[in-house]
C-alpha cells in the first residue's frame, strides 16, 4: 500500500520491492554537471568549446538539443530533477530556501533504485547538499548555508558515497585582472590531483569492476563551476583566436530593462570585464574547465567501455542550469532567457551506438520517468516530467510538450516548439520566436500577430506557485549571515591544502 507524504501517492520501497529485481536489469551511469551551459562541441554554440568525450557520447546516444533546467540555480534544479517536482509546487525556488520535510520524504531517483534492489553509489556534487567544501570545517569556519538539509548518512538513498576532496587554490588570488573572490579565472601550477580527478578515479574503479546486482551510479563534476583555476595544459586546449563573443545590440540593456529589474542584474560587472579587457580571458576560463570536466567524463566512460558493464548501462548526462557569459550584458546564471536555462541532455540506452538529434525542447526533469520506466521502476502518479522513451524510439515524432523553468514565486517561463514564453513575478510577459530571433533580443507579447500563441501559452502557465520555503526566521538569519559570498570567501582559502 502506497504512502502519502504531503498530499503526494508514494511509491513501495523496501524489500518487497527489492524482490522485483532480476539479473536482467539494466545498470545506470547517472552524470550530471555544474553550470554546464550549451557550448559543448556537439551543440555548436562556441567554436572554441573543447569537448571530444561529450561529443563522442552525442554521437552514440540520444542528443537533446534543446533540454532546460527545472530552474536556473543549483539547489531548486538539482531538487526537481531528482526527487521529480517542479519548483512551483515545492517552492524551492533558490539555492537559500530550505528543502520541506514533505519533499525529503518525497523518493528520490537513487532511493527509488536502492528499494528496487540495485547498488546506489555517488560521489561528488548531486544533490546540492551532498557536496561540501571540507575546506571550512578545516578552518572552523560556518558550513555552506544548505548543507544541514541533509542527512548525509541516509542509508535508504546511497550504498556507497565519495565526498569530495579539498580543492587547492592560488595562493595569491584573484588571478584575473577583474576577477574577485570565487569569480576568478588563471593557471594553477601542476599539483595534488583536483576534486573531480579524484572523483573520476573512484567513478573509474568502480566502474571496472563486476557487480553482484544491478548498480545506479551518480558522478556529480563540479566543473565548471566558479573558480575556474585549472593547470595550464586546459587554458592550452582552448583555440582563443576561435572563441566567439557574445553580440549584444547597442539598445540591449534599454530594451530588457523590464525583465531584468524583475530578475536582477549585474551589468556592472559586465561592464567591469569588458573595460579592463577580460572578455575573451574569462569566456577562456570557463572554456578551459569545460575541458577539464570533459576529461573527466571521458575517463569515466572509457571505463565503463572497457569494463564488465558496458553493454548492460543506460548512461545519462546532463547539467543542472546554464550560464551567462555576457550575454545580454550579465555573467553567471540566475535568469529565465535561453543562455541560463538550455543545458546538455544525452541518454544513451543499454547497447545502442547509433547517435541519433532530437529537436523537441525537454525538461532533464524528464530523466526521473525515463530512467525508471527503463528500468521497469514504478513511480508515483504525482511524479512531474514526462517519459522520454518515445523520443528515443523516434526523435522526430509530435511533442506536445512544453518544458517549464522556474525562478521565483509566480516567475516561469515555458519553452515549446520555436517558442519561449516567461511571466515575471511583475505580470512582465516575454515571448520570443527562436526561428527569427534565437538571441532572444525582440519582445512580441503584446503583437496582435501572435496574439493565439500567447493566450496558449497563458493556459498553460502555472496557476498556482507555493509559497518560497525560507524557514524559520533563525534560520533565515543564519543563512544571510553566511551568504554565498562570505562563506565561499572562507571555503575557497588557499592554504587549506598547505601540507
Amino acid at each position: 500500500m502506497a504512502a502519502t507524504v504531503g498530499g503526494l501517492a508514494l511509491p513501495l520501497i523496501g524489500p518487497a520491492a527489492a524482490k522485483q529485481t532480476g539479473q536482467d536489469k539494466k545498470n545506470v551511469l547517472f552524470i550530471c554537471i555544474d553550470d554546464l551551459n550549451d557550448w559543448i562541441g556537439a551543440l555548436a554554440e562556441q567554436p572554441a568549446a573543447h569537448t571530444p568525450n561529450i561529443d563522442k557520447l552525442a554521437a552514440s546516444g540520444t542528443l537533446f538539443r534543446h533540454a532546460y533546467c527545472p530552474a536556473p540555480a543549483c539547489r531548486p534544479s538539482r531538487e526537481s530533477t531528482l526527487r521529480g517536482i517542479l519548483p512551483y509546487k515545492s517552492g524551492v525556488y533558490g539555492n537559500p530556501d530550505t528543502v520541506p520535510d514533505w519533499l525529503k520524504s518525497q523518493p528520490s531517483i537513487p532511493q527509488l533504485f536502492r528499494g528496487n534492489g540495485y547498488r546506489t553509489m555517488g560521489g561528488g556534487k548531486v544533490f546540492h547538499g551532498s557536496f561540501h567544501y571540507r575546506g571550512l570545517q578545516m578552518l572552523g569556519q560556518q558550513s555552506a548555508p544548505w548543507f544541514d538539509d541533509y542527512d548525509h548518512d541516509a542509508t535508504d538513498t546511497w550504498d556507497d558515497y565519495h565526498e569530495f576532496e579539498v580543492e587547492c587554490l592560488p595562493e595569491n588570488p584573484p588571478l584575473s585582472v577583474a576577477g574577485e573572490g570565487p569569480f576568478d579565472w588563471g593557471a594553477l601550477d601542476a599539483g595534488r590531483l583536483m576534486p573531480d580527478q579524484v572523483l573520476a578515479e573512484w567513478a573509474t574503479s568502480n566502474l571496472k569492476a563486476s557487480h553482484e546486482r544491478p548498480f545506479f551510479m551518480a558522478v556529480g563534476f563540479y566543473k565548471p563551476h566558479l573558480p575556474w583555476h585549472l593547470p595550464q595544459t586546459y587554458f592550452d586546449l582552448i583555440e582563443e583566436n576561435l572563441v566567439k563573443l557574445p553580440v549584444n545590440p547597442d539598445d540591449a540593456a534599454i530594451r530588457l530593462a523590464e525583465a531584468s529589474a524583475t530578475i536582477g542584474s549585474n551589468r556592472a560587472a559586465h561592464r567591469e570585464i569588458v573595460d579592463r579587457g577580460e572578455w575573451r580571458a574569462a569566456i577562456v576560463g570557463y572554456l578551459a574547465a569545460v575541458a577539464f570536466v570533459d576529461e573527466q567524463v571521458g575517463k569515466v566512460l572509457e571505463a565503463l567501455a572497457d569494463g564488465p558493464n558496458a553493454d548492460d548501462t543506460h548512461v545519462v548526462l546532463w547539467s543542472d542550469n546554464g550560464w551567462h557569459l555576457g550575454e545580454k550584458l550579465r555573467w553567471k546564471k540566475f535568469t529565465l532567457w535561453e543562455e541560463a536555462t538550455r543545458v546538455p541532455l544525452i541518454i544513451k540506452p543499454a547497447g545502442t551506438a547509433q547517435g541519433k538529434i532530437c529537436d523537441h525542447p525537454v525538461s532533464v526533469l524528464d530523466t526521473f520517468k525515463t530512467l525508471t520506466a527503463m528500468c521497469d521502476i514504478p513511480t508515483s502518479s504525482d511524479i512531474d516530467g514526462h517519459d522520454l522513451r518515445p523520443l528515443l524510439d523516434d526523435p522526430g515524432q509530435a511533442w506536445p510538450h512544453a518544458a517549464i523553468s522556474v525562478w521565483g514565486p509566480q516567475a516561469a517561463s515555458l519553452r515549446q516548439k520555436s517558442f519561449r514564453y516567461t511571466q515575471y513575478h511583475n505580470g512582465y510577459i516575454e515571448l520570443f520566436d527562436h526561428r527569427t530571433d534565437p538571441g532572444e533580443w525582440q519582445n512580441l507579447a503584446g503583437s496582435g500577430a501572435y496574439e493565439t500563441i500567447e493566450q496558449q501559452f497563458s493556459t498553460m502557465f502555472p496557476k498556482n506557485f507555493a509559497a518560497a520555503t525560507r524557514g524559520s526566521r533563525t534560520r533565515q538569519r543564519l543563512r544571510r549571515a553566511t551568504s554565498s559570498t562570505r562563506w565561499m570567501k572562507a571555503a575557497l582559502m588557499p592554504d587549506v591544502c598547505e601540507d
